[in-house]
């Protein structure tokens, strides 16, 4: 679809995210399911001594077909099985620093509920922090 501007540019290119939890790291996987592809954003997890640190992050430099997703999954997952799937989501709100250190904010169920010209207007319906740091949001955050 065009119009008088030229191509559309997705500031979105990503539909769906898949974040898996291991150990040190947490990984999100931006998968574009019109495209056909995938590119992965590998966070450290590792706590430091100061909380308040900035985040390590590998941003994806490489997008791979779809159909290698599970291939990589599993290379990640190894022989111990330490890495769990943590969530699935519609999109990414950003990062939030606490007490103890960096979450990441998850969009988890969103809906249409409008539209402006030929573009969507979606609604925030649920949401979820993952912790980015070691421990997963153990002491007094959780209460």
């Amino acid at each position: 679809m065009s119009d008088v501007f030229g191509p559309p540019a997705f500031a979105r290119p990503y539909q769906r995210y898949d974040v898996y939890r291991k150990k040190s790291f947490v990984y999100v996987f931006g998968i574009d399911k019109v495209h056909k592809h995938f590119s992965i954003l590998k966070i450290n997890t590792l706590r430091k001594e100061d909380p308040s640190s900035e985040l390590e992050m590998f941003e994806g430099e490489f997008i791979f077909p779809l159909l290698d997703l599970e291939s990589h999954v599993q290379n990640l997952r190894g022989n111990d099985g330490g890495l769990e799937k943590v969530a699935v989501a519609s999109g990414l709100v950003g990062f939030v620093r606490f007490l103890h250190g960096h979450y990441l904010i998850l969009i988890t169920k969103h809906k249409k509920v409008g539209k402006i010209g030929h573009h969507y207007v979606f609604c925030i319906e649920d949401t979820t922090l993952v912790p980015l740091f070691d421990g997963g949001g153990k002491g007094d955050e959780k209460k």
